[in-house]
């Protein structure tokens, strides 16, 4: 178990991330392009290509809006998980730097990715592990 978070099991119709549904109410495609994404590590421009193969003819801004409905409707859940890391006696954090491009001057900038961890289990202690990372916007 990762985070101690309790989420409902299951969703009301109502309740669920709307701009990740697919037409008819299908939730599966986005969240295979989700796990393709960040699991896979298969970017978007490369899964509208399979996707277009198999044929089905998908633009990769769609893909980046469902990326960016289940982000949003995932913020609440990452910000508890941060809340909960920082409530820990003990907490790891890492900042690397990174150079990111500056929007309109065609330059580099640097940038920031923060890593906060728990890990209690080398000390018998009862906190479940997690881990979230973040690159701050601006």
């Amino acid at each position: 178990m990762i985070c101690s978070i309790s989420l409902p099991s299951r969703m009301r119709p109502d309740r669920r991330c709307r701009p990740c549904l697919c037409g008819s109410g299908m939730i599966f495609p986005s969240n295979r392009v989700l796990v393709s994404k960040y699991a896979d590590h298969l970017p978007l421009y490369r899964q509208a290509q399979i996707m277009s193969r198999q044929g089905i003819d998908l633009d990769r801004s769609t893909l980046a809006d469902w990326v960016g409905g289940a982000a949003f409707e995932l913020r609440p859940v990452f910000d508890a998980l941060i809340a909960d890391l920082k409530r820990s006696t003990k907490l790891f954090m890492d900042e690397t730097r990174a150079p990111v491009l500056d929007p309109g001057s065609r330059k580099t900038k640097t940038g920031y990715f923060w890593a906060l961890a728990r890990d209690d289990r080398p000390w018998g202690g009862g906190v479940p592990p997690g881990v979230a990372r973040q690159r701050p916007i601006g």
